[in-house]
This record gives structure tokens, sequence and C-alpha cells, in this order.
């Protein structure tokens, strides 16, 4: 059950990062300032990226997991 959720939370993780790096500029509001716009953008973007490491590592545990070396074993 937990691989499962790992798997699926990993996916979901990698699918937003992906739609939401695409989609920054439409993310921020139009109505701030440029300089406050773009540090919003910045922000999104890194938090994107965040979300792709810890999917990344979701997954990495999964196929450890099954190989039988790492933390989750199915």
């Amino acid at each position: 059950m937990t691989t499962i959720l790992l798997c699926a939370s990993g996916v979901v993780l990698i699918v937003l990062s992906i739609l939401g790096r695409r989609n920054v500029a439409g993310l921020v509001s139009r109505s701030l300032e440029q300089e406050h716009r773009l540090r919003q953008e910045r922000v999104l973007r890194r938090g994107m990226l965040t979300c792709r490491m810890v999917g990344v590592v979701f997954l990495v545990s999964v196929v450890l997991g099954l190989l039988g070396t790492g933390p989750v074993r199915p």
C-alpha cells in the first residue's frame, strides 16, 4: 500500500511541477507591479523545482523498495 501511495504521489508531484513551470506566468496576478510579479514567478519556479525533486525522491524510494534495498518494502 505504501509503495502505491508513494508512486502515485511522486507521479502527481512531477506532473504538477511540469504543468506549473509551463504556466508560471499565467499563475501570477497581472495586477502586480513588474518587479513583484517577477519575484513571485521566481518563487513559483523554485516551488515547482522542489515538487519535482520530492517526486523523484518518492519514485526512487519505490524503485529501491521493489529491489529490496530501500526503505519501502512491498
